[in-house]
């Protein structure tokens, strides 16, 4: 897998990242018993290659935030935010009303 501007790190230091080893080593890509998470991505981060790219079930998600960099929709909002950082951040909050809702709901059935 060619990670975009990682010649430079090749010729400096005479490896070449692997996005997929550090999932291979470090974490799971098996999220079925997962439920949920947001995994959020800027596109200008360069870390964004070893990421969860695509939604794993409805309850994993993934957002690819095109004008994001490393936490950039996680920090507090600015003027000069990208559009893209402000629609992730509305996803986000709407994704997790959501769970708190189905979770509240769910909680309600059972309590006696």
């Amino acid at each position: 897998c060619r990670v975009p501007g990682s010649s430079g790190i090749n010729a400096e230091y005479g490896v070449t990242p692997d996005p997929v080893r550090a999932s291979l080593n470090y974490w799971s890509a098996d999220f079925r018993a997962a439920s949920n998470i947001i995994f959020s991505n800027g596109h200008l981060d360069p870390w964004h290659a070893g990421g969860v790219l695509t939604d794993v079930n409805p309850t994993v998600k993934a957002i690819m935030i095109n004008d994001g960099a490393h936490h950039l929709d996680l920090r507090g909002s600015h003027p000069e935010d990208p559009k893209s950082v402000i629609i992730a951040r509305k996803q986000e909050v709407a994704l997790i009303k959501q769970w708190l809702a189905e979770g509240r709901a769910k909680k309600n059935r059972f309590d006696f």
